[in-house]
């Protein structure tokens, strides 16, 4: 099944129970819509990222319902968060690491990542 881009940019990944979409303008967010009836705001928005085993939540950002809104406010919020996985110019950032250190290697975010002077 293909599927095409929205006018939010955002992509169908996964259809059923619940329906997953994924931008590439923002690709540490899965915006989501519950298909069960006799919900009033069944959209959400969570952050994580793209891994071997698919999508792995990381529990940083959350939102559902009415704080939501749908597509239009999951792109909202999208666009406020998507800067904390960013990398910020002039910051020095653990690429690599042991398996305890908080570097890029193992998971973590920009911003945990970053090394303290």
């Amino acid at each position: 099944m293909a599927f095409r881009k929205d006018k939010f940019g955002w992509i169908k990944i996964r259809s059923g129970q619940t329906n997953y979409y994924q931008n590439s303008k923002y690709p540490n967010f899965l915006c989501y819509r519950l298909n069960v009836p006799g919900v009033l705001y069944p959209w959400g928005i969570r952050s994580g990222k793209f891994d071997a085993k698919g999508f792995e939540f990381d529990n940083q950002y959350d939102a559902e319902g009415f704080a939501c809104g749908g597509k239009l406010g999951a792109t909202e919020h999208a666009k406020k968060y998507q800067s904390k996985y960013e990398p910020v110019e002039g910051k020095t950032y653990a690429l690599t690491g042991g398996p305890k250190d908080k570097c890029i290697a193992n998971g973590n975010t920009w911003q945990e990542s970053e090394v303290q002077k």
